[in-house]
């Protein structure tokens, strides 16, 4: 995959090194799929889930009981296709498709759902990071800037493929359920990290304080992208069709006419 350039990392260098603000105000966001690493997380991990819930249990290789995973089978087994059915959903109204992705977990236990999580990401090795990306994320913890990644995926699917990045728990910002003692709810916790969702969710998690830096891939970052106090950075693949490809286009067409950072991988 194409590299940043010399003159994109000077300016990036140099606009981050250039911020005189104290800690608590330097706030960096990242959208994850597509701009991170070149695959979708949540579709991955949902497809790890329809895996494991059409084994016997005593084919199944995870470290959960079947007790704690019925809540999960249920739900998934209520279709003949899970996947097409997210899909649909999908397609009529994103945010209903994100939010279903989380809700399907309620009844669970929330670390059965994070070790279930764990265990799909340690079936994707090598995951495919941008390698210039996870530079620049060091970078920017290098130079003192609290990193947040915010996903339309669920939250919990993304939180093992961050803490590679060096990213805690609490600074990934995805769909998400309430926790109710311990348990998944289906009841929906803050917005659905999706367009102006993204950024009112980093708001909230950083009591007001504005991204200074922003990057994405796709229209739905745009808002994002928008709040950043420097200049952002577009990003897209060469090798993405369908759909992705024309959110991922048309993000790029607004970076350049505004002068953002911009590259393709």
């Amino acid at each position: 995959m194409n590299a940043f350039s010399s003159d994109l990392w000077t300016q990036l260098k140099r606009s981050i090194c250039a911020v005189d603000l104290p800690e608590v105000k330097r706030v960096a966001a990242f959208d994850a799929d597509g701009t991170l690493w070149n695959a979708d997380v949540g579709e991955h991990f949902f497809n790890f889930e329809i895996a494991e819930s059409k084994k016997k249990p005593e084919a199944r290789q995870n470290s959960l009981s079947s007790g704690s995973l019925m809540p999960l089978f249920d739900s998934l087994n209520e279709f003949e296709n899970p996947f097409d059915h997210y899909l649909k959903l999908k397609e009529k109204h994103p945010p209903t498709a994100y939010l279903w992705l989380a809700q399907i977990h309620a009844g669970m236990p929330i670390e059965d759902v994070r070790t279930l999580a764990a265990e799909s990401c340690a079936t994707a090795n090598p995951w495919p990071y941008f390698n210039d990306q996870r530079m620049l994320v060091s970078f920017l913890q290098e130079n003192d800037f609290q990193v947040f990644i915010i996903t339309a995926s669920v939250k919990w699917s993304v939180e093992p493929f961050a803490k590679a990045l060096g990213i805690d728990f609490d600074h990934v910002l995805g769909v998400s359920t309430l926790i109710d003692g311990g348990y998944v709810t289906e009841i929906q916790d803050g917005p659905v990290t999706w367009r102006k969702g993204k950024l009112e969710a980093l708001l909230r998690a950083t009591n007001g304080v504005a991204p200074v830096f922003c990057s994405g891939n796709t229209s739905g970052d745009l808002e994002l992208l928008e709040a950043s106090t420097i200049k952002p950075l577009a990003v897209r693949s060469r090798s993405n069709t369908g759909s992705l490809l024309k959110s991922e286009l048309e993000l790029y067409e607004v970076a350049k006419k505004k002068g953002w950072l911009t590259h393709e991988f």
